[in-house]
């Protein structure tokens, strides 16, 4: 049988029966409707067609990571990458793509805020974890509706977790126990001015490990944060422009100040 092109309801329907199994698809026009009609005859002479009912959520995941890589940050990859290993496709992996239901997702996102943690803390994941992979799943199968994989995103129809409403406290350093940290400090060691910037300018982490000279001006006692490290998921080190509270990559300015430890100031 060869395919043809109806129209239905002023928009084009393109079925396309292959060995006796009819494959169906709606068009806003005609012309979309025949160059995809075009691409599926290529696939099925090529032999390169694949049922979508046949894949595995898995092996759609691992397809979406490498098409989307370049439009997501390296870090962001690294971390999507690796809940999709460790969580994901172990739950998940082996349903097929088509029969993936909501009830499936709440059952999967239930089972992660209480199961053991392999990191062997107390307690199942955070709420803000399986909110994350929330958010990959449904960006995920929001593409796989797209591409006429699904007819609609089950994601759309769960709620993932509320992030907790308590909030850990953040902590500083009183004045004694900065007096007690630089009297034990080498002030020849190759970390004492991380010492003094880490409490003096309330830096993170990421951005102190990845100051370099030409960031510093000792003239006007400022540095520039440029730059941020982090580590990724399968344990490489990732240098990249750090991410501001709202959102911008933009280089952000510390004004440097030199400290006081004194009795009187600390």
């Amino acid at each position: 049988m060869y395919p043809v092109v109806e129209s239905d309801w002023n928009h084009w329907s393109n079925p396309l029966e292959y060995a006796r199994k009819q494959v169906r698809r709606r068009f806003k026009t005609q012309r979309e409707a025949n160059a995809w009609l075009a691409k599926m005859n290529h696939q099925l002479n090529t032999g390169d067609y694949v049922d979508p009912t046949n894949i595995l959520l898995r092996e759609y995941l691992q397809d979406w990571l490498t098409d989307h890589a370049r439009n997501i940050r390296e870090t962001t990859l690294s971390t999507y990458r690796g809940l999709i290993r460790n969580h994901i496709n172990p739950s998940l992996g082996h349903t097929p793509l088509a029969k993936l239901k909501p009830m499936n997702l709440q059952a999967f996102y239930r089972e992660k805020l209480e199961a053991e943690r392999s990191d062997g803390r107390n307690g199942g994941l955070s709420p803000s974890t399986v909110r994350q992979m929330h958010a990959i799943l449904h960006r995920a199968l929001k593409t796989a509706v797209h591409l006429g994989m699904l007819a609609s995103n089950p994601a759309d129809a769960v709620e993932p977790p509320q992030p907790s409403a308590h909030h850990r406290e953040i902590s500083f350093l009183t004045a004694e126990q900065v007096r007690q940290l630089f009297s034990h400090a080498d002030e020849n060691s190759t970390y004492y001015p991380i010492y003094h910037l880490a409490v003096f300018t309330g830096l993170r982490r990421g951005e102190l490990l990845a100051l370099r000279w030409q960031d510093v001006d000792l003239s006007t006692r400022t540095a520039s944060i440029r730059r941020a490290l982090t580590g990724t998921y399968d344990g490489r080190l990732i240098v990249h422009r750090p991410q501001k509270p709202g959102g911008e990559t933009e280089p952000s300015l510390y004004q440097g100040r030199r400290p006081d430890c004194s009795e009187s100031t600390v």
